[in-house]
């Protein structure tokens, strides 16, 4: 049942653009997640001969160099909300 306590966490995770933000990756989480990505999608596509011996696999290697890519762009980690972790600091609004 939603109580007014549900409620108030609700509103006070709203920013002041109205948006609700659910923002749980740091800046230096961000900056390693999109190097990683970019290499895990850069590297099998600039260099297929030296990937063609993983088979299909270099295609689990792209996409999970795009969902690093989307987390790095996002600053929303669905695995960190599950593990309960938060590298971003936490705005005082």
């Amino acid at each position: 049942m939603l109580t007014l306590k549900h409620l108030r966490r609700y509103e006070s995770s709203i920013n002041t653009l109205g948006h609700h933000t659910m923002a749980n990756v740091g800046s230096l989480d961000r900056v390693a997640r999109f190097v990683l990505g970019a290499v895990l999608v850069g590297a099998p596509l600039l260099l297929p001969a030296m990937f063609a011996p993983l088979g299909a696999w270099r295609f689990a290697l792209v996409g999970w160099g795009v969902a690093m890519l989307g987390t790095a762009a996002f600053r929303f980690c669905p695995a960190y909300t599950l593990l309960g972790i938060r590298t971003c600091p936490v705005s005082k609004a």
